[in-house]
């Protein structure tokens, strides 16, 4: 059952439309964030799609008559999955646009929501109306408290995997791991990026850049950061998702990167969004990296690079400081 409250009649034209897509088990082709380089574009087969459906009501123990909320693009792959979900999993689904704040666009509690994190982080006290909230398509801010009640999973997945392929619990602090979903088999290649198989999804020997640490079984592993991202500072390797995540007193969004450092090759850089953080707080956040990993370098840009799903676009966003752009701290 599909309820539509505060939707667009694009969303409204768009949602049916793959949703009749999904009941008739046409192939649907939807494309990759582009956040790592050119959107690419990725044909999902039904039968695929309907096993990456079930797979993940089994997950979360969800069927017929459950109250989620659908607030996400159904264009790219975790909103079509919800769509999925609910096809297949007999929710009653409610749809509204895209926003910020999207349940402050709808009434009453639900059962299961998908978010990005910033619409989490923007919505506040009101996930309490949220019994199972799953968060995927960027990286949780460190630092984030969620109020209490929703049970919050990580997840780990791609538009070719057709979502989340593996979860973490968000709320056990002490779970850094995520653990694989039945069906799925993960190992690395030589540089110790993640390879996924995940047959009944269609998914065999799928490479990532993804470096990870395997745990024994491997079923469960921790995410280090992008191959792509490693910054070689002083001939040391650094992610800088892993740095970011000990950044929790950072306020506002920031990443960090390499810029080019006549001794040091790379120097360990935080680029920090927007004018109104003083830099007196931005030096205190900083300061949980000493040592070898201590940021010499900082910039201010006004707006950062994204996605159209909303992801950072680091590699973009750094070239913009390569050409000028920003505010050069001078640490």
């Amino acid at each position: 059952m599909l309820k539509f409250e505060n939707a667009s009649y694009e969303t409204k034209n768009e949602v049916v439309r793959y949703f009749e897509k999904i009941r008739s088990r046409e192939v649907i082709r939807l494309y990759t964030s582009g956040s790592t380089g050119t959107p690419r574009p990725v044909d999902l087969q039904p039968a695929f799609l309907e096993r990456a459906a079930r797979d993940t009501n089994a997950c979360f123990g969800l069927g017929r008559g459950v109250k989620a909320l659908l607030c996400l693009p159904v264009n790219k792959v975790g909103g079509l999955m919800m769509v999925a979900r609910a096809l297949y999993g007999g929710y009653a689904l409610t749809v509204t646009d895209p926003r910020a704040r999207p349940l402050e666009q709808v009434a009453g509690d639900f059962d299961f929501v998908s978010m990005v994190p910033y619409q989490a982080l923007e919505s506040g006290v009101s996930l309490e109306r949220v019994k199972t909230l799953l968060l995927g398509g960027a990286s949780i801010p460190p630092g984030w408290q969620p109020p209490p009640g929703p049970r919050i999973y990580q997840s780990y997945g791609m538009t070719e995997t057709l979502s989340h392929v593996a979860l973490r619990p968000f709320n056990n602090r002490e779970e850094q791991a995520y653990q694989a979903l039945p069906g799925v088999e993960l190992s690395q290649d030589a540089d110790n990026c993640l390879i996924i198989d995940a047959p009944k999804r269609g998914v065999n020997n799928l490479r990532t850049r993804d470096v990870v640490a395997l745990l024994e079984g491997g079923k469960r592993f921790f995410y280090k950061g992008r191959h792509d991202n490693a910054i070689n500072s002083g001939g040391l390797k650094f992610f800088p998702e892993t740095l970011e995540a000990r950044l929790v007193e950072m306020p506002v969004p920031f990443f960090i990167t390499g810029m080019p450092h006549e001794r040091l090759g790379e120097a360990l850089t935080l680029v920090v969004e927007g004018e109104e953080l003083e830099e007196a707080t931005i030096k205190q956040a900083a300061a949980a990296l000493a040592g070898k990993e201590k940021i010499r370098m900082a910039y201010r840009l006004p707006r950062f690079d994204y996605t159209e799903s909303g992801k950072l676009h680091r590699r973009r966003t750094r070239e913009r400081l390569l050409e000028g752009e920003g505010l050069n701290l001078n640490w």
